[in-house]
């Protein structure tokens, strides 16, 4: 079984100290996970999309810059000091649409990475 048939869309939870990636297929299943300790407290701003190939690539290798594959990610990858701020949300929240995530620019074609708001309260319910 290939994956290229598979693969719809990648998540990933980025945080200080890891990296965890998901492959999913249209239906929501994994068929893909991959974890790295390559944190994003470690890295420069250059660094992180070397360090999500490093991670995915093999993924993506079937594609051959035919199409692109979405990436959504969470975690303090959103930070200032991460790949690009996502900023915050108040809650309550009501989730909206991927064109709310901020769109992250990326060298290589395949990937077309967004990066979800974190969640902030600032009164306790």
């Amino acid at each position: 079984m290939s994956i290229k048939g598979h693969l719809s869309w990648i998540g990933l939870d980025w945080g200080t100290s890891n990296l965890r990636a998901w492959g999913l297929d249209e239906a929501g299943e994994i068929v893909e996970t991959a974890r790295s300790n390559a944190g994003m407290g470690g890295l420069n701003p250059q660094e992180f999309e070397p360090a999500l190939l490093d991670v995915i690539g093999e993924w993506l290798a079937p594609f051959h810059n035919t199409r692109q594959v979405p990436v959504i990610c969470c975690g303090m990858v959103g930070a200032r000091d991460g790949w690009a701020e996502a900023g915050y949300e108040k809650v309550p929240f009501k989730p909206g649409d991927m064109g709310e995530a901020t769109s992250v620019p990326t060298l290589d074609k395949r990937l077309d990475v967004r990066i979800l708001s974190g969640l902030s309260q600032h009164t306790p319910p």
